[in-house]
Order: C-alpha cells, then sequence, then structure tokens
C-alpha cells in the first residue's frame, strides 16, 4: 500500500495535508460520476510542530457545547460548531448536509421540538489534532418525547478550535430500546491518546475508497471473522440492524455471523473523506443487494486508524434510510 509520510509534522503534502496538525482535507465523489466535483482544504492551519494537547474529558464537553447550543433554540449558534467543509449524515433526513445552509434549514426545523441530548454511552478516541465521539444518547422533547439513537462526532482543528467534521446521527435500529439509559460518566473500550505526530501516515483518496471495498470483498467470503479482523483492537461497531454496540472481535464477529446470511454485495452511492495524521474518515451512503434480491440502501461512516502496518477500521457506524 502507498502511503505518504510527514516527518516531525512539517513536510508539505500537496493538496493532502500540511503538517500533522493541519485540519483533514475533505473531498467528495459519486460512484455514479467518478469525475464530480472535489472539495478541498488548502492552508487552513499554519504548520506546527506538535499535535493539539487534549483529552477525552475535552472532547467530551465538545457535546456538551453543542447541546447547550441546540437548547438555545438558534440553528445559527448550533452551527458554529461545525467546520466550514463539513458532512451531517442527520437522524431524520436522508439527505446529507454538506453545506451551511442545508444544516441551519435541517436544525431550524428539529430545533422546534426543543431537544435536549445525554450521552448513554460512549467511545472516544484522540489522535494527532483529530478526535471521534461516538456512541448513544438520548433526547427529550418539550412534550415529554424521548428519543434514543447512535451518534459519531468526528472532530478536527480549525484554527485552534475543535469543530465537527463528519457527525453521523440514527435512530435505534430495534424497537424497545431503554429511553432511560443513565448519563455516561466515563468512556468503554476506547485506545489510549495517540499524540506523538512523530511520523504521519497520511492515505490517498483511492487507498482511503479502497478499504471500503477490501472490506465489501471480505463480505463476500461469508466468514465473519475474516470481516472482523478489518477492525482494530480497540475499535467501536455500530451496526445497521442491532441497538448493541460492538467493542470486541467476537461481539463483531458474532453481528456479522448472522447478517453475512443474507449474503450481502455493497456499493457505494456518494461519499466524503478526509485524511488527517495516521487517520482517515470515510463517510456517504451505500447500497446492499442481498442474495434475494433486495436492496437496502443505508448511510455509514467509517473511521480509520494506520497502527504502524496497515489501515484497520477504528470505528464504524452504519444506519438504515431514515426516511424509508
Amino acid at each position: 500500500m502507498k502511503i505518504k509520510y510527514a516527518f516531525g509534522c512539517a513536510a508539505a503534502l500537496s493538496l493532502v495535508l500540511t503538517g500533522c496538525s493541519q485540519a483533514p482535507t475533505t473531498s467528495t465523489s459519486e460512484t455514479t460520476a467518478a469525475d464530480a466535483g472535489t472539495m478541498t482544504t488548502e492552508d487552513v492551519a499554519a504548520e506546527k510542530d506538535s499535535c493539539k494537547a487534549t483529552t477525552e474529558a475535552e472532547i467530551a464537553a465538545l457535546f456538551e457545547r453543542w447541546n447547550e447550543d441546540l437548547e438555545s433554540g438558534d440553528a445559527k449558534k448550533v452551527m458554529e460548531n461545525y467546520a466550514s467543509e463539513s458532512v451531517l449524515l442527520p437522524t431524520v433526513s436522508n439527505q446529507p448536509r454538506t453545506t451551511a445552509a442545508e444544516k441551519e434549514d435541517y436544525f431550524a426545523h428539529w430545533l422546534e421540538k426543543k431537544p435536549s441530548g445525554v450521552v448513554n454511552e460512549r467511545w472516544i478516541e484522540i489522535d494527532c489534532d483529530y478526535a471521534i465521539d461516538a456512541g448513544t444518547y438520548t433526547f427529550t422533547y418539550a412534550d415529554g418525547t424521548k428519543v434514543p439513537a447512535r451518534y459519531t462526532f468526528v472532530y478536527g482543528l480549525e484554527g485552534d478550535e475543535w469543530k465537527i467534521t463528519t457527525h453521523h446521527s440514527s435512530a435505534m435500529p430495534e424497537e424497545g430500546a431503554d429511553v432511560n439509559m443513565p448519563v455516561a460518566t466515563g468512556s468503554t473500550g476506547s485506545p489510549a491518546p495517540d499524540l506523538s505526530g512523530g511520523t504521519c501516515a497520511v492515505a490517498e483518496d483511492t487507498e482511503i475508497t479502497g478499504l471500503f471495498d477490501t472490506w465489501n470483498a471480505a463480505l463476500q467470503t461469508g466468514n465473519a471473522a475474516e470481516v472482523a479482523k478489518l477492525y482494530g483492537e480497540q475499535s467501536l461497531l455500530l451496526p445497521t440492524v442491532s441497538n448493541k454496540l460492538r467493542f470486541t472481535a467476537a461481539e463483531k464477529e458474532d453481528y456479522f455471523a448472522h447478517w453475512l446470511e443474507k449474503k450481502p454485495v455493497g456499493t457505494i452511492d456518494q461519499r466524503w473523506t478526509t485524511k488527517g495524521c495516521n487517520t482517515a474518515t470515510d463517510a456517504g451512503l451505500y447500497t446492499f443487494k442481498y442474495e434475494d434480491g433486495t436492496t437496502v440502501s443505508a448511510r455509514f461512516t467509517y473511521t480509520y486508524k494506520w497502527d504502524g502496518n496497515q489501515w484497520k477500521i477504528s470505528s464504524h457506524h452504519s444506519s438504515a434510510m431514515p426516511e424509508g
């Protein structure tokens, strides 16, 4: 696998990364239009000699900041939490939101319910100027309704401030989810923070997209263990058709063993990728065709981490289209 390296976070990687402390670059493409327009972030931050120091508590607090802005009822204020180039895969809309206007439109309608959220289960990964907060949360509306859901927030630096680069939110896929789960007091199964930034592996766009092809090919083997081994040792799976968060290899293998009975074959319909120092994100829409001819459209967010030898999935959030 071809990998570019930035030693000491200082080597310029044209249109990919300029310094390991820079905000991730972003691109968008569709499989039906290989030459579709591309968004790239160039020179959005000055080179630095080290990664931004942070803690799990600081990353967890970013949710509280976002939630307080929800409670303000001001969609524009909520929008301040998102990077200038970011993607939102919303809880109750099929449409990915990539522009500020699209996100603001979504929140303007949703905020009419006066949502207030709490995190119930949490997993955090911290890397060089990049962080992931994923798990489950519950929203309470003004009318007393409680809605449990799953979430993935991916954060990057814009200037010197943490901003959301990818946000994937989805309702619990199985009925009967507990709406009274306690508030999370810590994180589960989270890998140790990696803020060294000394040597950065930065993937090419084709390498990031090729990781899905590798995962999809593993599905075709029908062997759940082959799929599970593509995930890192301390990784998280938020599955399409199960409420249960899967942390261990055994839990992931159990999920795939049942799902692979349908013999799924996946196709990417639309995607957005970002890459940083030893990290990458691939998010968008995909469709699975089963052996019986049925198809299922869904949304996905894969985050990847370079383990020194290869790219591994560090988190995977998959959810059915909320509007059918």
